[in-house]
């Protein structure tokens, strides 16, 4: 009963940290689990080695593979009760475990430097840090990489012989098996033989057996010929993160450091006092040597955030757990030196008041339906329909029967001529300065896991009022001229059909037009729908010259709204004055066109 007693505070700690971390875990998954990472390197991969039988975990950028290989049994037993719910939810409730686990570890570690008052200290503070609590919301192996490398902390802090350096090495090893990142790991294990110099000899058998822990735990990066095997993961993620050479590193063009966003990260995961609890621990806890393995760790986790070109939250977990090490050491240390235990526990619960109410927050908000999900029912009751949607969130599901919606990145992608003419535009936060104009429809609340403002439904601007041009006068086409018009008479029953390879399509009108956008469905005929087609116009000086067009329509025909005819609707940018038009199509399979309709700005002096 009395070690049960002793036990209270710290099973408290892992229980509330658990809370907030399985909190609204299945936030998005049930409408539409689209998340690409989550997807594509996880639970796709994993559902392919359990159906075809392969031990192939899909070795991708950044990834070598044993992550997949620990989340195989929540993911394959997920979805056989839930379908693609239970597979990410599986995952995601796997990397929650690892999540508390790193409280446990923490506390542990702590314990054995300042005792149990500290540690249960550091255990509150890496149980609110925010960070944690969002990552832990998705499938995320960047927590697994901060529970191996806490393992490496944990073991170096304790006595021993070659064995204990055999196991930091096998556990480097195994952490850059779930993601490369883990070799950060090292820079503990090589600080701590500068540290004991009599153990040096052990330094070869601890490189030896990280590499051979990480081949086992990771044969497919070490053996796979070519794609993304024989360390090309590892190629291609220092290329997607830093760029390709010199001159594309932001650090090294002289276009500035990412210390910025990252100082920005500890911030919010952490809060200031406990920033500075960490600084103090580093100037005055003793004897210092002991911390030098975790301030090796630390100096390199923000030396290689730094030079990056990308800096997305959860790369900053590793050294926001480390960070939370030195915070407690700090505490310990102020102890030490005569701070009584009364104010002790008041600069604690100075440190834990701000990640604690920025978790909570997080993960209510968590728990109920994101600005994404609000946007979508204020669309689905508000919006006449069919409409043309443009989002810069993903996932964005509406009636797919009422409304289509193309996804992009940012806004950005698109000009102003091709934003104006969508129905509505979603994006989050507050419309960015291009749209200043705009009008708002909507402003929604702080999406879940979001540190941005928000959701807006805007309309980006009124199009100019468009006519259909009339029918052209002529029309030549590269294959099966005398069924070409069949794509200009209005008729969709009725097609022009194209065979493989290059095609071409001319049409003229008797005068000018002002071109702002050009509709194209493709009929039923053919196996191949044309993803892109090329375009050019007949001018003023007679020429025939390229045309800047933009698509508008998701390029993927399952993705256009359904009961509408499949095609694409491009804008030009800018709108041009032409007198004849004329479609590319410079390779591909036969295929069918049913309909081409241009439309141009309406005359002044056209009828009402």
């Amino acid at each position: 009963m009395r070690a049960l007693r002793r036990s209270l505070p710290v099973l408290a700690i892992l229980i509330g940290a658990a809370v907030l971390r399985v909190s609204g875990i299945e936030h998005h998954l049930a409408n539409d689990p689209a998340d690409f990472d989550e997807m594509h390197n996880f639970v796709l991969p994993i559902l392919r080695m359990w159906k075809t039988g392969t031990a192939d975990p899909s070795v991708y950028s950044g990834y070598p593979g044993f992550f997949n290989y620990l989340a195989f049994l929540p993911v394959v037993v997920g979805h056989r009760l839930a379908g693609q719910f239970g597979a990410f939810l599986g995952a995601r409730l796997l990397v929650a475990a690892f999540s508390v686990l790193n409280v446990a570890l923490l506390y542990w570690l702590c314990r054995s430097f300042a005792g149990t008052a500290v540690a249960l200290f550091a255990a509150a503070l890496l149980a609110f840090s925010r960070g944690d609590v969002r990552a832990t919301h998705y499938v995320t192996p960047d927590v697994v990489v901060a529970s191996g490398t806490l393992g490496v902390l944990l073991v170096l802090s304790r006595p021993g012989r070659w064995r204990r350096w055999l196991l930091a090495g096998a556990l480097v090893g195994v952490t850059t098996a779930v993601k490369y990142t883990g070799i950060l790991g090292a820079a503990a294990v090589v600080t701590a033989f500068v540290v004991e110099p009599e153990r040096r000899r052990s330094l070869p058998a601890a490189v030896a057996a990280g590499v051979l822990a990480f081949a086992a735990a990771a044969p497919y990066a070490v053996t796979t010929g070519g794609g993304e095997g024989m360390g090309m993961g590892f190629l291609h993620s220092v290329q997607y993160y830093y760029g390709d050479g010199a001159t594309g590193n932001l650090a090294l063009s002289g276009r500035g450091l990412a210390l910025d966003t990252v100082l920005g990260h500890f911030k919010l995961n952490l809060g200031h006092v406990a920033l500075l609890l960490a600084m103090v621990g580093l100037v005055l806890f003793r004897p210092s040597k002991p911390l030098w393995p975790a301030l090796a760790l630390l100096v390199a986790a923000i030396a290689v955030m730094a030079m990056a070109n990308k800096v997305f939250p959860r790369h900053v977990l590793l050294a926001t757990t480390t960070t939370a090490f030195l915070s407690a050491m700090g505490l310990a240390a102020l102890l030490q030196r005569g701070m009584g235990a009364a104010l002790g526990a008041v600069l604690a619960i100075a440190a834990l008041a701000s990640p604690a109410l920025s978790s909570v927050s997080l993960a209510s908000r968590y728990r109920g339906p994101t600005a994404a999900d609000r946007a979508v029912a204020w669309v689905e009751s508000n919006a006449a329909s069919p409409a043309l949607i443009l989002s810069a969130l993903d996932p964005f599901r509406v009636d797919p029967a009422r409304f289509e919606v193309r996804i992009v990145d940012s806004l950005a992608a698109l000009s102003p001529e091709a934003l104006a003419q969508y129905d509505l535009v979603v994006t989050s936060g507050a419309p960015p300065a291009r749209l200043a104009d705009a009008q708002v429809l909507a402003s929604l609340g702080e999406a879940a896991g979001s540190d941005e403002g928000g959701v807006t439904v805007l309309r980006a601007r009124d199009s100019p009022t468009l006519e259909a041009a009339p029918a052209p006068r002529t029309v030549l086409a590269s294959h099966a001229p005398e069924s070409a018009r069949r794509a200009w008479d209005g008729d969709a029953s009725s097609s022009w059909e194209a065979p493989a390879g290059l095609v071409w399509m001319t049409a003229e009108w008797s005068a000018p037009l002002t071109v702002v956008r050009i509709e194209v469905d493709v009929g039923a005929e053919g196996s191949s729908w044309p993803q892109d087609l090329e375009w050019q116009g007949l001018n003023a000086e007679g020429e025939m010259a390229p045309l800047r067009t933009e698509a508008l329509r998701p390029q993927r025909p399952r993705r256009q709204r359904i009961g509408a005819p499949h095609g694409q609707v491009y804008a030009l940018v800018p709108p041009r004055a032409l007198s004849g038009i004329r479609l590319v199509r410079s390779d591909g399979k036969a295929w069918s066109l049913a309909e081409v309709r241009v439309l141009a700005a309406a005359r002044e002096d056209a009828a009402p």
